[in-house]
């Protein structure tokens, strides 16, 4: 378990988290915008650091359930899988 916190720790697409609103309800997006990637370097190189980490959440299982599926769950039900500036639905 302690590995697995460790990982997490140090993976790029949780370090690039950032907490936010969305109206009165609270959110999970990245420090980018999810429809204006390719518009920037500074952009794309983030998202490729975000993409190699998110991938890397596959090796961490929760449950049984790896912890890259469990935010495919979240954008799912917190996003409804649509594609938006602030929606991890560009990842998968």
């Amino acid at each position: 378990m302690e590995e697995a916190n460790n990982l997490v720790k140090r993976n790029n697409f949780i370090k690039g988290l950032v907490s936010g609103n969305d109206g009165n309800i609270p959110l999970y997006k990245l420090d980018i915008d999810m429809l204006s990637i390719d518009k920037s370097p500074i952009s794309k190189m983030k998202y490729q650091k975000y993409l190699d980490g998110f991938i890397d959440l596959h090796n961490i299982l929760i449950n049984g359930t790896s912890l890259a599926d469990w935010f495919m769950v979240y954008n799912l039900v917190r996003n409804k899988n649509n594609y938006g500036r602030d929606r991890f639905t560009t990842l998968f």
